[in-house]
């Protein structure tokens, strides 16, 4: 989901952040409506915070040897509708690229397009599809639901990725290499995605039922705990075990170095000293943020029951 800087040409930039600029607009509006509530606020920014997390820990796949990473935003735009999540989406790559060297910034309209509209509205499609086949099936209503919530979300993990590779087949194939530089980018990212894409579909079921079932200030806990987990093990030894590559490196990086790229972050930090500062600010910043509105969330349920 994190297309380098160095891939795309100017144009085909430009292009991309003419594309998704429609979403990221429409979606600021709507959650500026939905923030007015503290409830909610709390709860948009702690699935900001968990989408933020999560797409920055790099789950290995041992057999493969490399890493990669679950979308979340399938998930959240079943529960808050597929606007939701393009304006989150674009906070959490911008701050990603400038500070984590994840995507770019050049790349920055096309990895909002793939991540934060191809996999919500992806999902919320596939969802109502899947509600309409399945109406009146046998096997209970919380099996079809819990079904319909797993291939969505397993889909719309795939459908990311597979724009991603329709994006790289435009930006490095030329006249009929379109599909050759396509095909090989899916045939790099399978192996890795297609099991974590199980993953993504798994976790997904999970939480789904949780978040829309009970209490909103209990689920906003529950989510932050996600989220602090997830920041912990983005840095821990388990994350990083073996050494594994990541996708972005592995399959785009050296695709687009064949054919005569030269991808990378917006820029190379001068010292690692410099990058381990930046990381642990971030998440220090993220997981105060987490811990505030967890606070907040428990100061409100403690006078309600008072």
């Amino acid at each position: 989901m994190h297309i380098s800087e160095g891939i795309l040409t100017l144009p085909q930039s430009v292009g991309w952040f003419a594309v998704a600029t429609p979403f990221v607009w429409k979606s600021a509006q709507k959650m500026r409506v939905q923030s007015q509530n503290g409830t909610d606020r709390v709860f948009v920014g702690l699935v900001i915070a968990l989408c933020f997390a999560v797409t920055l820990l790099p789950l290995p796949v041992p057999v493969v040897g490399a890493t990669s990473h679950i979308c979340g935003t399938p998930l959240f735009a079943l529960l808050r509708g597929p606007v939701f999540m393009v304006f989150p989406t674009a906070i959490i790559l911008f701050v990603q690229a400038l500070f984590f060297s994840h995507g770019g910034l050049t790349s920055l309209g096309a990895n909002i397009f793939t991540l934060g509209v191809i996999g919500p509205f992806t999902a919320v499609f596939l969802f109502e599809v899947l509600k309409r086949i399945t109406r009146g099936f046998s096997m209970g209503f919380k099996g079809v639901e819990a079904a319909s919530v797993f291939l969505s979300c397993f889909f719309a993990d795939l459908a990311v990725y597979s724009a991603d590779a329709g994006i790289l087949g435009l930006a490095l194939g030329k006249d009929s290499s379109f599909w050759k530089v396509t095909q090989a980018v899916l045939l790099g990212f399978a192996p890795v995605q297609l099991p974590l894409a199980i993953l993504e579909g798994v976790v997904s079921f999970l939480l789904y039922n949780e978040i829309k079932k009970r209490n909103p200030l209990l689920i906003s806990r529950r989510l932050g705990i996600l989220f602090l987990l997830s920041v912990i093990l983005s840095g821990s030894p388990i994350a990083h075990a073996g050494n594994f590559e990541g996708i972005d490196d592995s399959v785009m990086g050296v695709i687009a170095r064949a054919y005569g790229k030269k991808p990378g972050p917006a820029w190379e930090w001068t010292s690692n000293e410099i990058t381990l500062f930046v990381f642990s600010a971030g998440n220090f910043l993220a997981g105060w943020w987490a811990g505030w509105s967890w606070s907040v969330l428990w100061g409100k349920e403690r006078r309600n029951d008072s």
